[in-house]
């Protein structure tokens, strides 16, 4: 692996499955890969929807750590030289900015088994390959908006809309 981390954008090596990594499976025999992932219930569904089938499918036992997101710590473990993960669950910024700053290292697409012209180029990174998709949506209620946002710019007009000046804090719009 060199002295540099393989950082896949939400685990993809492993979320492509076992099926994409099989051709790689006599290459990593009888080895373990260091999966790195926020914890809590992402790193809980990731170990259930990636890591223990492609255990299962390919013998090689994953051993898995939690990471903040903090990019000194990659940085610190590469300058180092005592890198002990193998492949880190990092955000899209995260991993761009490692790329960039090229602690972090390039993937191999046909290793993985991957065409790369068969993503989008938005998809797509030297460093990574995304795993995730999101959305945010925007929604209010009509009973004290009858007369709605009609557009972005209706939306975040708090002269003509004050209710929608008040600032909303904590998880799921409570405040």
């Amino acid at each position: 692996m060199g002295i540099y981390l393989r950082i896949v954008g939400g685990v993809a090596a492993l979320g492509l499955a076992a099926g994409a990594l099989l051709p790689l499976a006599p290459a990593f025999a009888g080895e373990q890969l260091t999966v790195v992932s926020w914890g809590g219930a992402v790193q809980m569904s990731q170990r259930k929807a990636f890591f223990e089938p492609f255990s299962k499918t390919t013998g090689i036992k994953i051993t898995e750590d939690e990471y903040n997101g903090d990019i000194a710590k990659v940085r610190a473990m590469v300058e180092s030289k005592t890198v002990s993960w193998d492949v880190v669950d990092a955000s899209g910024a995260g991993a761009l900015r490692m790329c960039a700053e090229g602690i972090i290292e390039t993937m191999d697409w046909t290793k993985l088994g991957l065409d790369r012209s068969k993503f989008t180029t938005a998809d797509i990174e030297d460093c990574g390959v995304p795993t995730l998709a999101s959305a945010t949506i925007i929604a209010y209620d009509k009973g004290k908006l009858p007369n709605g946002p009609k557009t972005i710019d209706d939306l975040f007009d708090v002269q003509k809309n004050p209710r929608q000046a008040r600032t909303v804090e904590g998880p799921l719009g409570q405040s």
